[in-house]
C-alpha cells in the first residue's frame, strides 16, 4: 500500500516497488492463465470440475508416493495399466451403476478399448499412464463401452419412459428412418437445421444398423447416448469459462468443492435460498446489512439465471466474498476446508486396506465398495470387500 507511510521517502524507490509490485502481480495472472489453459486441454473438456476431483483422487490413491498437496500438485504423477483400468472401473461404477442400471461395470471391452485409445492417441501397450492419458482414454472408452450394452447406460425408469413413447409409433417395431426427428422430437431433443441433421446422420452413419431405413428401439437408445454425451461439451466449457472469470487457482477451486458437494449432494447445482446454509455450516454468519451485498451477488452470479448455482457459478461467488473477505472468510475458510476434504476422502473410501493376495497380507490403494484393486506390483486382485 503505498500514501501515508510514503512521506520523506525516495520517489525513485517508492517508484520501482510500485513496479516490482505490478509486475509480481502480471507474472501471477500470467502463471493462472497457463494453469487455465492446461486444465481444459488436459483434464476440464472432457469431464466436468467434480467428475475430474473423483476420476484424478482414484488415479492418485494408485501412484506411488503423491504429493499431500492434492490433484495438482501431482501433475507429474503417472500409473500403471492395471491401475488406470481400475480406475476406468471405479468411474463406470460411479456414472452407470447402482439400482435400476443393468450396465456392465464388470468388466472391459477389448473392442472398446482398442477404439477409446485410438481417439484418445494413447497406446494400449503404454506402462504408464499419465493423468491426461487416463481422463482422455476413460472420456471416449464410456461411449464405446456404452455402444455394446443394451441399454446405452440408462437407468430402468428412463427407459421405460423412452420404450413407451417409442411404441406409440409402430407397437414396439423399428420406426422408419424419417419418423427419427419427430421421436427425438417427443424426447426432448430438436433438430431443425440441415446441421444439426447432419450430425445425427453421422451418428447413425457410424452404427451397424440393423436393417437400412429403420431404427430398433436399442439403437434409438445409443443414438440418445451419444446425444447426451455429446451435449456435455458445451456444459463443460460454460462451467470452465465461469471458473476462468472467477479468476481463482484450480487447487483452491478443487479445496472448495468438497463444500459445494456437502450442500448439493451430488445434485450438481444448489438452490439459491440454500446457499446461506452452505455457508453458515461452515462457520460464515452476517447480519442484516450484509443480507443485500449478498443477495446481490448471488443474483448476478446466477449466469443462467434459472434460481440454481452450479459449481461455475458458485467460483464466481467465492471469488466475489474473498476479495472483500465478506463475514472474515478468507480466516473461517481455511478450516472449514480441510473438513470439507477430510469428510470426502472418508466417504470415499479410498484409503489402505489389508488384503489376502498369493498366501500374503499385502497394503492397497482402494475403495472397499468397489471390485477391483491393485497390488503393490501392478497385478489386478478381484474380490468382493463389502
Amino acid at each position: 500500500m503505498y500514501g501515508m507511510f510514503d512521506i520523506g521517502r525516495d520517489p525513485e524507490e517508492i517508484a520501482a516497488e510500485k513496479r516490482e509490485a505490478e509486475e509480481k502481480e502480471r507474472l501471477i495472472k500470467e502463471a493462472r492463465k497457463k494453469s487455465y489453459t492446461y486444465g481444459w486441454e488436459n483434464f476440464f473438456k472432457y469431464f466436468m470440475f467434480s467428475e475430474v476431483d473423483f476420476i484424478l483422487n482414484h488415479f492418485l490413491d494408485r501412484c506411488a508416493d503423491p504429493n499431500p498437496g492434492g490433484i495438482y500438485k501431482n501433475l507429474d504423477k503417472t500409473i500403471s495399466k492395471v491401475a488406470m483400468e481400475c480406475v476406468v472401473m471405479q468411474w463406470l461404477d460411479r456414472r452407470f451403476g447402482g439400482p435400476g442400471r443393468a450396465t456392465n461395470i464388470d468388466t472391459l471391452y477389448d473392442s472398446a478399448m482398442e477404439a477409446a485409445a485410438k481417439v484418445a492417441k494413447v497406446s494400449l501397450d503404454q506402462k504408464e499412464w499419465s493423468m491426461r492419458d487416463t481422463l482422455a482414454f476413460i472420456s471416449h472408452y464410456q461411449v464405446a463401452h456404452l455402444d455394446q450394452e443394451k441399454h446405452a447406460g440408462f437407468a430402468a425408469n428412463d427407459i421405460e419412459g423412452f420404450e413407451t413413447l417409442f411404441n406409440d409409433y409402430h407397437g414396439g417395431g423399428p420406426i422408419k428412418a424419417r419418423e427419427l426427428w419427430e421421436v427425438l422430437s417427443d424426447l426432448g431433443y430438436d433438430f431443425p437445421s440441415r446441421t444439426q441433421q447432419a450430425y445425427v446422420l453421422n451418428i447413425l452413419a457410424g452404427m451397424k444398423l440393423q436393417q437400412q431405413g429403420q431404427i430398433t428401439f436399442e439403437e434409438l437408445l445409443k443414438v440418445l447416448r451419444r446425444c447426451v454425451e455429446d451435449k456435455k461439451v458445451d456444459e463443460r466449457q460454460r462451467e470452465h469459462d465461469l471458473i476462468v472469470k472467477s479468476d481463482m487457482e484450480l487447487d483452491e477451486c478443487d479445496g472448495w468443492l468438497g463444500v459445494f458437494q456437502a450442500e448439493s449432494d451430488g445434485a450438481g447445482s444448489i438452490l439459491m435460498s440454500d446457499i446461506k446454509a452452505l455457508f453458515e455450516n461452515i462457520g460464515l454468519k452476517w447480519g442484516i446489512s450484509d443480507t443485500d451485498k449478498f443477495l446481490k451477488w448471488l443474483k448476478e452470479v446466477d449466469e443462467d439465471s434459472n434460481g440454481q448455482i452450479d459449481f461455475g457459478e458458485f467460483s464466481c461467488l467465492v471469488s466475489r466474498m474473498w476479495a472483500e473477505d465478506f463475514a472474515g472468510i478468507r480466516k473461517i475458510s481455511e478450516v472449514a476446508l480441510k473438513d470439507a476434504k477430510l469428510k470426502e476422502w472418508l466417504e470415499s473410501g479410498s484409503y489402505e486396506i489389508a488384503l489376502v493376495h498369493d498366501a500374503k497380507i499385502v497394503n492397497v490403494p482402494a475403495d472397499p465398495s468397489f471390485s477391483c484393486v491393485v497390488d503393490p506390483k501392478g497385478k489386478r486382485v478381484q474380490g468382493d470387500y463389502n
